[in-house]
């Protein structure tokens, strides 16, 4: 994901522009397509982009510049972004009377659905997003986390200081940020192996977005609500059996449609059934597009042991798709190794002492292509978040 950085003073100093820089250089392994910051008075964004759409060409990397702007309305924006339904919410910004280009980014269609609309342009976004916008004529800074909170957004906030930023470390790199950790937080992962306030971080000044939330930074003072909830009081009812899987395969579809970009996009896959359903929905879909695209499988275990199940289903399935299937050993692999290094494995402390084999394989992964799927998430929403409503 693409790096971010705001610094507003409250105060209205100016920002550091220097400072501002070093921070944002930062997050250059985030992005490393392009860096670039913008100031104005007491504001400040930093942003390094990472791009998964295409080669990264200089038109690429200037279509996609950030940190973006506005002139009417005064709007800036630093965004980590991936829009799903883009050309309705274009439709939608143009009944609404914008003027917008006939390619935009992602940051551009959200710096004009928030000049239509102001803070509700939330009730109209869909995707995976955590943004900072300065609305230079309110003088307020508005932030937002997706619905699910794929991108993470961590912010610090002082009577003098708010920062906000994508990247946890970035912002206890700031002077004004202690490293002094939050008891409950530590005492929460000790007794449950994680933090049980999604509000809140391991670290005592650094707070967390909780996902479909948004939060505005104003003279008025800092201002934190809920824009989304799971809804759970509908009911989907048709007459057929096969409509449910009908109305199933559509939304499945289309958010594979969605996260399709490049020459090449890599499935993690274990052979199961979720991993099969991407993998083999996205060589369908791969092969309707008009500049085409590979699906390619990648499986992480280890060479030796006993227990190769998941292996010999995930080559078995990519042979039946007619696909590359990959296998990455992690048998060097050692507990606790990297857990020390710079950048840190995770942004707070983890209870896998394997964990490393997450990073290492996806660098491995990364040199074949810069979109990768999983089917993560199913089994974890219907046996845990869910369980209540299933």
């Amino acid at each position: 994901m693409s790096g971010i950085i705001g610094i507003l003073q409250r105060d209205g100093a100016p920002v550091d522009t220097g400072q501002l820089q070093r921070l944002t250089a930062l997050l250059k392994y985030r992005g490393p397509h392009a860096l670039h910051t913008w100031s104005s008075g007491a504001v400040g964004f930093g942003h390094t982009l990472l791009l998964t759409r295409g080669a990264p060409t200089e038109t690429a990397r200037e279509a996609e510049l950030q940190p973006a702007r506005l002139h009417e309305p005064r709007l800036s924006i630093a965004a980590d972004a991936r829009l799903d339904a883009r050309s309705e919410l274009q439709a939608e910004i143009l009944a609404a009377g914008r003027g917008i280009s006939e390619n935009p980014s992602d940051a551009q269609l959200i710096l004009h659905a928030y000049a239509a609309w102001g803070s509700e342009c939330m009730h109209r976004l869909r995707g995976d997003f955590a943004f900072a916008i300065w609305d230079e004529k309110t003088a307020t800074l508005f932030c937002a986390r997706d619905h699910f909170g794929i991108k993470p957004f961590y912010y610090a906030a002082y009577d003098e200081l708010f920062l906000c930023s994508n990247t946890l470390q970035v912002l206890l790199a700031h002077p004004r940020v202690t490293g002094e950790l939050n008891e409950s937080a530590v005492g929460d992962f000790l007794l449950f192996g994680l933090n049980c306030d999604n509000a809140t971080t391991t670290f005592r000044d650094i707070q967390r977005l909780p996902p479909g939330h948004a939060l505005s930074v104003s003279p008025a003072g800092v201002q934190l609500w809920r824009y989304w909830d799971v809804p759970c009081d509908g009911r989907i009812r048709y007459s057929r059996a096969e409509q449910y899987v009908e109305h199933f395969r559509s939304v499945f579809d289309a958010a594979m449609r969605e996260r399709l970009g490049g020459d090449r996009v890599g499935v993690l896959s274990s052979g199961g059934l979720d991993s099969a359903a991407v993998a083999a929905t996205g060589k369908i879909l791969c092969a309707n597009l008009p500049k085409g695209c590979e699906i390619r499988t990648y499986t992480i275990g280890y060479e030796q042991g006993n227990d190769r199940r998941d292996r010999r289903a995930a080559e078995e399935l990519a042979d039946a798709l007619g696909i590359s299937g990959n296998f990455i050993g992690t048998d060097e692999l050692r507990a606790f190794a990297d857990f020390d290094r710079t950048p840190p494995l995770a942004p707070e402390p983890v209870d896998d002492p394997m964990f490393a084999s997450l990073p290492v394989s996806f660098a491995k992964i990364a040199t074949d292509c810069r979109v990768l799927l999983s089917g993560e998430g199913s089994d974890n929403l219907l046996h845990f978040e869910m369980w209540p409503y299933v």
